[in-house]
């Protein structure tokens, strides 16, 4: 079960643009995990984690054409299983 972080920075876009990318990738199943730029998705077994980034990417593609956003930088992580840990120190 691939699971993918998506990782974006919009390159002179207004704010306006970051909030349309985030319902957009709410609408196509993706979690927003931070209060940044931080999402996740999770596929189902039968996608390769190949699959999974390309899926990914052309998704984000699409997103980002329907916010009106044109510039962009990506990355996209993916692990067959999703090992989480945390830490927080105040």
């Amino acid at each position: 079960m691939p699971h993918v972080i998506i990782v974006y920075d919009l390159h002179g876009a207004a704010s306006t643009a970051y909030g349309k990318l985030d319902t957009e990738l709410k609408n196509q199943n993706y979690t927003k995990i931070s209060e940044d730029t931080t999402w996740e998705g999770i596929y189902k077994d039968d996608v390769t984690p190949e699959g999974a980034v390309r899926t990914t990417k052309s998704e984000f593609a699409a997103a980002a054409q329907a916010a009106g956003v044109s510039k962009y930088d990506l990355k996209i992580y993916c692990a067959t299983k999703m090992l989480t840990d945390s830490l927080s120190k105040a």
